[in-house]
């Protein structure tokens, strides 16, 4: 038997692997590539050297290094090779020879076309021009035929569809498609100019689709449907008249008076989401608030002067969190007989609050103190409730038409009702939720007398009558907006609770509430009124003092509303500045740095269960919230130290605000309920609030007392939005019509000289439709939605100092006779609250709100 020889295996030992293994240079050595690496398989580095060198190569004990140079060089050998297989491939396939006698039998034609000769050169290079010419004239034929196809009525494109569901329900893959299977030569001229492959289509899917509209619409006018969305998109970002004109030229986008009509179009359009989603069930809401703008005559004349408008602007929005199985018999209690005490905090509310304030508070000491950084496993990033689920999805807000009418006067605001009578009962017909009677014999409506008032608390506005002839009986939508268009509304169904139908009794767009944010505004007002005179500026320490130290001229403490963020961000700068104060002299500190000698945690916190951290922040973070979040006037009214009692006072109620920010966050109706009735004692604490203490009344009585079960669920958990969803992203309903308004503002001045009513009208009833194919567009196109949190310049240099004025200070180091401007101040707002006198003006609101009770009967 022969001998064979053992197969052997060979390995390389690459000893210096700072050098390349084919040129020798060390240079930019950090810079080369491992042959044997993932990044060198990836580049099929070891098939490239077999193939330029004939060397087989293998992953021996070393490493194979390769410099970029000679990469590069490997590269280009590697492409030559293929390139020039590729080419003799195709001059043989094209070529063609006659047999002669230079030629054996056996060789085919086909592999007889290459020769020496310059002359049968030169009649192949002829040949292959003509032979390309052919085609080309061919593939432009072909191309014609496609797109004369494309553009008959008997079998449309797709750009031709161009009404709003078309443009709603966009998609570029379906243009991409349509080329695919309809002018494929077109697609791969295109793809071959992009240079892409049939593989990549979908990555450059909206630079195809705009390419084949351009081309498309150019051809013939009305395969525009990709032009009519550049118009929306345009439109949507406050586009001059200009650009219309430019964009159109280019075949990017519609004219601008095509713009007009296509508004109109969307216009009609405007409620079919609100209308799917209550076919399906669903509730909804609303919020309304006045639309100011001023236009400023460009050529002023006696005819021509200034412009003011007063107009009002309102959103509907669908409820996320259910209300099934819920009572909806009204009222619950007879508000003559519900107790007082249902407007105060009980002691399971007083601990929820307690419990919620420690948690902020928690927050901001983890992120200053280091030594109480264990306490990051024990506080949670948001304070949980029943219906976290539901307020992290998004929010479904559809503007409803604008008014031209003015909140401020009643005769108007009797018209804006009337209107969102109008609007829901037509939602409700085409949801098949209803059904309109033929005739209605009593649908005149009633007059308003210009002089007539509304009853004391708009007592009959809370109350409806049972009317069995009520066709839209099912139909309940709340309202609300600031105190004023809340009053407002419900002075104007007062005045037309006499009416003889429910329809024109505003049965349907009721009850009536004030709003989270304008209600925050005015909280904050309340902080300003109390804590900041002008007088105070050397007084360190002070909200004034502050001011004027870091020149926040952006704070305006007579008219909050008209520079909030401003005033909010001083406020918990400051807030946060004395709780870190309060904390160094709770934990006896000198600095945030130093170790606490109080209430020193235990040695090994860091190491323990997370029990034992919780046991520590239940009981010592408890203890401190106790006495400086929350302290008890009563047992301090008397203190003398009142350079101590402002510090209380501002951590209390900065925390407080800090609380009504949190609980807005994250759409917690319990929350906001417990915030309501302490904001009732802040309010009825001061003498200007009365106004808001009121409507802190009325919301309580609204839930304890005047509406269903049903009803107070809904107002509990439906005042609240979330643009993009997401878990803690939720903002109050008044603050998303603010934002509404904002931008329907910027839509009217991109308008021009064409700031008409109409124009306006017709701007913000395709707001909705516009909106929704602004979002299409943006996910066919794989556009992540813009961030809704603001960017805000660092503040955290400017709290530290602040925090380092008030360490000279020591506001907590009790010093008797101490004292700011504020020489009447007390350790907390509600120790000045007469109980006896409060109850005393509960019982007389319950009363003249029972009176409308009885006007119904």
């Amino acid at each position: 038997m022969a001998s064979k020889e053992t197969p052997r295996k060979e390995y390389f030992k690459w000893k210096n692997v700072d050098h390349c293994g084919f040129c020798g240079s060390s240079n930019n050595s950090d810079r080369f590539t491992n042959v044997f690496s993932g990044v060198g398989k990836r580049k099929d580095l070891v098939s490239k050297i077999k193939v330029a060198l004939n060397v087989n190569v293998c992953c021996g004990e070393g490493s194979l290094r390769i410099c970029r140079i000679c990469e590069r060089k490997l590269n280009s050998f590697n492409d030559f090779i293929s390139t020039s297989k590729s080419v003799l491939e195709s001059v043989r396939e094209r070529g063609s020879s006659k047999r002669c006698l230079n030629f054996s039998p056996q060789v085919s034609g086909k592999r007889a076309n290459i020769c020496d000769s310059d002359e049968n050169d030169e009649i192949n290079t002829i040949s292959d021009k003509e032979e390309f010419g052919t085609k080309q004239e061919e593939w432009i034929k072909q191309i014609d035929r496609d797109c004369s196809e494309l553009c008959r009525k008997k079998s449309p494109s797709k750009l031709r569809m161009k009404d709003f569901s078309n443009m709603n329900n966009f998609s570029w893959d379906e243009l991409v498609t349509e080329m695919l299977d309809r002018c494929p030569v077109l697609l791969n001229a295109l793809l071959v100019a992009m240079g892409r492959s049939k593989e990549q289509v979908k990555d450059v899917g909206p630079r195809i689709g705009m390419c084949y509209a351009i081309l498309m619409q150019t051809r013939n006018h009305e395969l525009s449907l990709v032009q009519r969305i550049n118009t929306v998109l345009m439109t949507n970002g406050g586009a001059k008249k200009q650009l219309y004109v430019q964009c159109q030229k280019m075949g990017f986008s519609l004219s601008h008076t095509s713009k007009m009509n296509m508004l109109d179009l969307i216009g009609g359009h405007f409620s079919d989401k609100l209308v799917e989603e209550v076919r399906c069930g669903k509730k909804i809401q609303g919020t309304g608030d006045n639309w100011d703008m001023k236009i400023h005559a460009h050529d002023m004349l006696s005819t021509n002067q200034n412009t003011d408008l007063h107009y009002f602007a309102s959103n509907l929005i669908v409820e996320r969190v259910p209300s099934e199985n819920l009572s909806n018999v009204s009222p619950q209690v007879k508000i003559s007989s519900l107790h007082n005490t249902a407007f105060l905090l009980d002691s399971n509310e007083a601990n929820k609050l307690r419990d919620d304030i420690k948690v902020l508070v928690g927050r901001v000491l983890l992120h200053n103190i280091p030594h109480l950084s264990f306490l990051k496993h024990v506080i949670p990033n948001h304070i949980a409730h029943p219906y976290k689920k539901k307020m992290s999805k998004k929010s479904i807000i559809v503007p409803l038409p604008m008014m031209m009418k003015d909140k401020k006067k009643y005769e108007d605001v009797v018209d804006i009702l009337d209107g969102y009578e109008q609007h829901l009962e037509n939602i409700f017909v085409k949801a098949d939720v209803i059904k309109k009677p033929v005739e209605d014999t009593n649908s005149k409506t009633p007059t308003i007398i210009g002089r007539q008032s509304a009853s004391a608390d708009q007592a009959r506005a809370h109350f409806n009558k049972d009317d069995e002839n009520d066709y839209m009986k099912k139909i309940s939508v709340p309202f609300g907006g600031d105190q004023m268009t809340r009053v407002r509304f419900a002075g104007a169904k007062d005045l037309r609770a006499g009416a003889n139908t429910a329809k024109h009794r505003f049965d349907h767009c009721c009850p009536f509430v004030a709003e989270l944010f304008h209600t925050k505004m005015a909280y904050v007002q309340f902080v300003y009124n109390l804590l900041y005179k002008a007088e105070s500026t050397r007084e360190v320490g002070t909200l004034k003092f502050f001011r004027e130290k870091f020149n926040h001229r952006n704070v305006t403490p007579k008219k909050v509303t008209d520079s909030y963020e401003g005033c909010e961000q001083l406020l918990l700068q400051v807030g946060q500045a004395y709780l870190l104060e309060a904390a160094m002299e709770f934990w006896g500190m000198g600095n945030l740095e130093e170790s606490p000698t109080k209430h020193v945690p235990p040695a090994d916190i860091h190491s323990q269960e997370n029990e034992k951290k919780m046991e520590y922040f239940q009981e010592v973070v408890g203890e401190f919230v106790n006495e400086y979040a929350l302290p008890k006037g009563e047992q301090e009214i008397f203190e003398s130290d009142k350079v101590r009692a402002y510090g209380l006072n501002v951590i209390e109620l900065v925390v407080f605000l800090m609380q009504l920010i949190d609980t807005c966050k994250e759409g917690d109706g319990e929350r906001s309920m417990i915030n309501k009735k302490r904001l009732l004692i802040y309010f009825k604490s001061s003498n200007s609030f009365k106004n808001y203490s009121v409507e802190m009344f009325t919301w309580i009585a609204q839930i304890k007392s005047l509406c269903s079960e049903e009803m107070a669920h809904r107002l509990k958990w439906g005042r609240f939005v979330n643009w993009n969803g997401g878990e803690g992203k939720n903002i109050a309903c008044d603050m998303a019509q603010e934002i509404c308004n904002r931008v329907s503002k910027d839509i009217v001045k991109g308008m021009g000289a064409n700031k008409t009513p109409q124009a306006m009208m017709r701007a913000s009833k395709a707001a909705a439709g516009v909106d929704q194919i602004v979002k299409r567009v943006n996910e066919v196109s794989n556009i992540k939605p813009a961030s809704q949190s603001h960017t805000h310049k660092e503040t955290s240099n400017e709290e530290v100092m602040m925090f380092q004025d008030l360490r000279k200070l020591q506001p907590f180091n009790t010093k008797k006779g101490r004292y700011h401007n504020f020489k009447e101040i007390v350790v907390s707002p509600t120790s000045s609250v007469n109980m006896s006198e409060l109850f005393t003006w509960l019982e007389k609101h319950k009363k003249q709100i029972a009176m409308g009770d009885k006007t119904q009967k």
